[in-house]
């Protein structure tokens, strides 16, 4: 990610909505119930100027490692292999975007079964 991101985001707090958008990829990302996530109490309801204010204080005390930094603005996959019964194992692929910190967008999609 190239430190010349630029974003966008609308917080509604009437109807719970997160909005983004992603400048640099022309990309839009909605989400919804936002009043259900773990940072909607913590920050005021979606502060983000506390949001950043809290981030930057940890990223200086070193209090943020390289992992954290990637979720505070980008995406993440990862892969989790699971039982799914009768000897089987399925793969699932993982991809989570965070944009300032919020998780705005999650998936989990089977990639592959092994009997």
């Amino acid at each position: 990610m190239s430190s010349k991101s630029l974003y966008f985001a609308d917080v509604d707090r009437r109807d719970y909505k997160l909005t983004t958008f992603d400048v640099e990829k022309n990309e839009i990302l909605i989400k919804e119930n936002i009043n259900q996530i773990q940072e909607w109490a913590q920050s005021n309801k979606l502060d983000f100027i506390k949001l950043l204010e809290e981030y930057k204080a940890n990223l200086e005390s070193g209090n943020v490692t390289s992992t954290e930094r990637r979720r505070f603005l980008g995406s993440v996959t990862t892969t989790e292999e699971v039982d799914c019964g009768s000897g089987c194992t399925c793969t699932y692929s993982i991809r989570d975007y965070f944009i300032l910190g919020i998780r705005t967008n999650h998936t989990r999609t089977l990639t592959k079964t092994s009997c």
